[in-house]
């Protein structure tokens, strides 16, 4: 039987952590720390979890020095795992602009979409709605060259977000339309899963 199910997969790169916990191998257990917390792509983070600062710097502090994707997307997670811990905003903020910095020197695409997310969600507020607007088109862009509709939709929803806190509404009104039919467009294209029984 094909399904997707939250659970069966966080149980799945919890027992990967402890593979790699046991034999030493700080890639697997980086995409471990990066499935249990949200997927190896993923935006959204479970902030109840209490385990999910702890694996991501487990994680973090295991990597080779030097740059590295996996270190990249690491310390952009960690940015947004972070958040409504009574860390200090500097602290995400720095964390968010070494993981974008990172990823633009490795020259990742998908990596970079990811640092420029948690760089929006690190420096929410009305006082970085332009380098926030700025993140969000570019997160657009680098999507739709890879043709990676949920990245050009979690794009164009920070993008809401920033003109939205700019006040321009036609421009809002505009993207959340766009965003629609995007959303539209990608549910046509998902394929149906589909119970196999023996």
């Amino acid at each position: 039987m094909l399904f997707r199910s939250p659970d069966r997969a966080r149980a799945a790169y919890a027992e990967a952590a402890e593979l790699a916990r046991r034999t030493g191998q700080a890639e697997l257990l980086a995409a471990a720390a990066l499935g249990v917390t949200g997927g190896q792509g993923g935006f959204e983070i479970d902030l109840r979890d209490p385990d999910r600062v702890a694996v991501l710097t487990e994680a973090l502090d295991t990597q080779p020095d030097g740059d590295s994707s996996a270190r990249a997307a690491l310390l952009g997670r960690l940015s947004l795992a972070l958040a409504f811990t009574g860390t200090v905003l500097r602290q995400r903020e720095a964390l968010s602009a070494e993981s974008v910095a990172m990823a633009r020197r490795l020259g990742d695409p998908a990596v970079l979409a990811a640092a420029l997310a948690a760089r929006c969600d690190a420096i929410s507020g009305p006082d970085h709605v332009a380098e926030r607007r700025a993140a969000a088109d570019e997160i657009i862009e680098l999507a739709r060259v890879s043709g990676d509709r949920t990245g050009e939709l979690l794009g164009r929803r920070l993008l809401v977000v920033a003109l939205a806190e700019a006040g321009e509404w036609p421009a809002v009104d505009a993207e959340i339309s766009c965003y629609a039919r995007l959303a539209e467009r990608s549910e046509e294209h998902t394929p149906e899963l589909q119970s196999h029984h023996d």
